[in-house]
């Protein structure tokens, strides 16, 4: 946002509108990027935003990315012990076994060649794409009072299984999975792990919803203060 200033030919814009990114955004690098919306805008400009993953979500409902963090975490059971993903694999109707039957060899060989220090580095990315803990809205509102006034709301949506596992195997979101360096494999894991466990465990939680789960999104609509 370093350049924000000069957006709207230096005179400021009206509104600036942020859907889906400040649940990306580390939040040590908050005050930085707000700072940069507010001289962004005019006097009298407002900060529209919108994220699927800010947290506290209500006990009914969960943040979009609840189903990666517990991919991520089944992921790390598969990748420590061996017989974890053959008792994910019984889970399934013994017809669609077969498909991932080569997957229990192709782990073991990801676990031998996984040194700590390179699980850890990778780790380290993974969490740059996808927070390691959702940011509570009360802190960027804290910092969003530094230069604005204005208020949170928040709406419920249903997330289905296919979004839900279209959205894992998006490409940036498969940098939290890269532990699992080729594509192929790591598609089949997480297709495999989310159908047979991660989607069924929160989904007959009380986020759980007949098509899916419920989930929260958090919206704010701020006005920069005078002066």
């Amino acid at each position: 946002m370093s350049s924000a200033a000069r957006i709207g030919g230096g005179e400021g814009v009206d509104v600036v509108y942020a859907s889906m990114v400040l649940h990306l955004v580390q939040p040590k690098a908050l005050p930085h990027l707000i700072e940069g919306v507010a001289e962004a805008l005019k006097p009298d400009g407002v900060f529209l935003w919108n994220t699927p993953d800010t947290a506290p979500a209500p006990a009914d409902a969960c943040v979009i990315h609840a189903a990666n963090r517990l991919l991520r975490g089944v992921l790390g059971e598969v990748l420590d012990d061996e017989t974890r993903l053959d008792s994910v694999i019984a889970k399934l109707p013994e017809a669609e076994r077969g498909r991932y039957g080569d997957l229990p060899a192709r782990a073991r060989e990801i676990r031998q060649a996984l040194t700590p220090y390179e699980r850890a580095r990778l780790r380290a990315l993974g969490d740059k794409q996808v927070l390691p803990v959702p940011t509570d809205v009360s802190e960027i509102h804290a910092q969003l009072c530094r230069r604005f006034l204005g208020a949170t709301s928040t709406l419920m949506s249903v997330l289905s299984e296919e979004d839900a596992i279209a959205l894992a195997l998006l490409p940036a979101n498969q940098r939290y999975f890269a532990e699992v360096p080729e594509r192929d494999c790591r598609e089949a894991l997480i297709r495999l792990l989310l159908r047979a466990e991660v989607l069924p465990r929160l989904g007959n939680g009380p986020a759980g919803h007949p098509t899916g789960l419920n989930l929260h999104w958090t919206f704010g609509r701020y006005a920069k203060r005078a002066g």
